[in-house]
């Protein structure tokens, strides 16, 4: 019986877990439609010049969001309130720093990445404009992934799901309003999906203010706690 509901329980972590990555890829693939529609070819050309960054994003934050909900949901099970809160805390201090990292990382080494991509100059253009803003998705995409993960790990489907609704609505929405209606082009595509990644984070975070909430972190940071969640 316990093993029939711990197989449960991973088949259901794993499937959020793998919603929120998709989510962060749809995201891309829509914001690369738009581009088509904006600049043509060579706003396509420009939007693969971001794939490794998103590639990069989905895994670490899946990682992190699969690895808290492991050792999260094997503390509740053991009634280890204190040491669950602890986990979620360490797990958004990781999701920060990693994606802190990843923002400092691409505003250094950015003449150095399109110098190593070596894009032609019509598509260099587009991209720097769509770089310029997409940096910022690196911050907080990390941080709304794990907090999905978590809300639906806590019961709260209606939260999470009408988040995932903002989260791809939201982005075509906004992406389309920047780029068409105040005539940003691709910085207003970029432009889009940071904001989407805000009013996601925001809905989430309503899931704290509910009765049913038992997500209580505490900041805490342990390195054989960050093996257990690798």
């Amino acid at each position: 019986m316990r093993n029939s509901l711990g197989q449960r329980k991973f088949l259901s972590m794993l499937a959020v877990s793998s919603t929120e990555m998709v989510l962060t890829i749809i995201a891309l693939l829509a914001d690369t439609v738009i581009a088509g529609h904006a600049a043509g070819e060579a706003g396509l050309s420009a939007m693969n010049i971001m794939t490794p960054f998103v590639s990069v994003m989905a895994f670490v934050g899946g990682l992190i969001s699969m690895g808290v909900s492991f050792t999260y949901g094997e503390a509740m099970g053991r009634a280890d309130k204190k040491r669950a809160d602890e986990l979620f805390g360490m797990s958004l201090l990781l999701s920060a720093a990693f994606g802190l990292v990843m923002f400092v990382l691409a505003g250094v080494f950015r003449d150095e990445y399109f110098a190593f991509v070596n894009p032609a100059p019509d598509v260099a253009g587009f991209a720097r404009e769509y770089y310029a803003f997409f940096r910022f998705v690196m911050i907080i995409d990390p941080l709304a992934m794990l907090l999905g993960v978590m809300v639906y790990n806590d019961g709260d489907e209606f939260i999470s799901n009408i988040a995932n609704i903002t989260n791809i609505g939201g982005n075509i929405l906004l992406s389309v309003f920047f780029a068409f209606t105040l005539k940003m082009g691709m910085a207003g595509i970029a432009l889009g999906t940071p904001m989407k990644d805000i009013i996601s984070l925001a809905v989430l975070s309503c899931h704290f203010l509910r009765k049913t909430n038992s997500l209580h972190p505490v900041l805490h940071f342990n390195l054989g706690d960050l093996w257990d969640f690798v």
